[in-house]
């Protein structure tokens, strides 16, 4: 089972990691999580990462059942790219400002990749 305080706190910090990073870097904001999050389950849901992810994944399920096979590629995508950029802001070991900087950088990166299949997935729905 997993420690839902822990959870909390880490998506509350991912937020956070990914909106500082996003005004220095010029990079995608949490206004993009919530476009992939309005996407995958409508709209005025916020939800973690991982959760997107899994709800991605299910999506992904659905359209190959359908015979949607690009909407489904797509979806599976977004479903990486989302576990990359929560796996890349629970990162510990960074001590730095800088080194926290860049690694909610290349979240964010992560994020702009995903809210991309999202799109196309929702394009190429069946």
């Amino acid at each position: 089972m997993t420690d839902t305080k822990s959870n909390r706190h880490s998506t509350s910090r991912s937020t956070d990691q990914v909106q500082e990073g996003s005004e220095r870097a010029g990079l995608p904001t949490s206004s993009q999580v919530q476009e992939i999050a309005d996407l995958l389950v409508g709209e005025g849901l916020i939800l973690p990462l991982n959760v997107l992810a899994i709800i991605a994944d299910a999506r992904a399920t659905w359209q190959d059942d359908k015979g949607g096979k690009s909407a489904a590629s797509q979806y599976r995508h977004c479903a990486h790219h989302l576990r990359q950029a929560a796996n890349t802001l629970d990162r510990t070991e960074d001590t730095t400002d800088e080194e926290r900087a860049a690694t909610a950088d290349m979240a964010s990166a992560y994020i702009e990749a995903a809210t991309i299949h999202a799109r196309e997935a929702d394009l190429t729905a069946i």
